[in-house]
């Protein structure tokens, strides 16, 4: 079996020239996004919050449609290797 990533970036942006970046992250196990920042040398992850300070998961589609984007379904046999 072929190992796919665990984790899929949904979209980043660069601020500042390119000297910094947000990124969102989704954890294709778990659903739960998280936001890294990064300027210079120095970077940071943590989970993104909604309006109302909830964590954000996306949603079972959401994550089937990421997992078909990196060519992962059960006949090619591709499983996940999670970190644990």
């Amino acid at each position: 079996m072929k190992n796919i990533n665990r984790f899929y970036e949904v979209g980043h942006q660069r601020i500042g020239g390119i000297q910094g970046v947000f990124a969102i992250i989704v954890d294709l196990m778990t659903g739960v996004n998280y936001i890294y920042a990064s300027w210079d040398s120095a970077g940071g992850l943590t989970p993104l919050l909604d309006e109302d300070g909830e964590i954000i998961v996306s949603s079972g589609f959401e994550l089937e449609r990421y997992r078909k984007e990196l060519g992962f379904n059960k006949s090619s046999g591709h499983s996940f290797n999670p970190v644990r």
